[in-house]
């Protein structure tokens, strides 16, 4: 991996201009003491975070610190890997921002292969079922499927956008607190207006590997409502603008 110490940082760029600065926060996040809540000690990690993933866009230099991040986050108490890791599943999540460059592509993939057998252990110890979602979509980037990040990042709010590929209409994905997911038009202020559509669950599971690996660690971590969710993901509703099908796994593959 890059050396914090190289003169090539000041090369890479990050949301606010050179990357030189990213060494310094990088040393000071390894030097804070080792507990759960650690990141709260020093501003630095948010400032990490606003640098290496400013609303969802990465920078040369966000792959070139992945591998620093996960070498601080081995050894730590759960609850700051825990956030570590959801910063690294955003930065291999985005789709907005330069891929890595060739240099610093394998230390970056090779970061990422040592995370995800960690990521499920935490997901089925985690008690907090928001948290363990958040761990999902972290596992989900790490493993390559960043539409299946961004969605769980977002229904961690309790809805995510949809277009429909018909008609182009843009819907909400609500979620429910039993994990039940419906469909319905929404307004300027993503308000759900209208009729809502209820997605149908599959009968044997989601399509996708990925989904079903999240499926399976959300019930062994007992969350019953957010594997509903995670469950129904993988279903079929129909768009209540146009009345045309839509595949919601298939779907969120595909739009931006």
């Amino acid at each position: 991996m890059l050396s914090l110490d190289s003169p090539r940082w000041h090369e890479l760029r990050h949301a606010y201009g050179p990357a030189d600065d990213v060494p310094d926060m990088l040393r000071r996040l390894a030097a804070l003491p080792r507990h759960d809540s650690w990141v709260d000690d020093d501003p630095v990690w948010d400032d990490l975070w606003s640098c290496l993933c400013h609303q969802g866009t990465v920078y040369s230099s966000s792959f070139a610190a992945v591998p620093h991040l996960v070498a601080v986050g081995q050894g730590q108490a759960r609850g700051a890997r825990s956030r570590l890791w959801c910063l690294v599943g955003a930065i291999a999540a985005s789709r907005d921002g330069p891929a890595p460059l060739p240099d610093l592509a394998e230390a970056y993939r090779s970061a990422l292969s040592v995370l995800a057998d960690d990521l499920a252990v935490l997901v089925v110890e985690e008690p907090d079922a928001k948290t363990a979602l958040y761990l999902l979509a972290a596992l989900a980037g790490v493993l390559g499927e960043g539409h299946l990040e961004r969605v769980l990042d977002q229904v961690g709010d309790d809805r995510a956008p949809l277009t429909c590929s018909h008609c182009e209409a843009v819907l909400l994905m609500l979620v429910s607190e039993s994990g039940t997911i419906d469909v319905s038009e929404t307004d300027e202020r993503w308000n759900p207006i209208g009729e809502r559509k209820v997605v149908q669950a599959p009968e044997t599971g989601p399509s996708s590997t990925v989904l079903r690996r999240l499926v399976e660690l959300a019930r062994e971590s007992g969350h019953e409502s957010l594997t509903r969710a995670l469950f129904t993901l993988g279903g079929t509703s129909t768009c209540p603008s146009c009345g045309a099908g839509i595949s919601i796994e298939a779907r969120l593959r595909e739009q931006p």
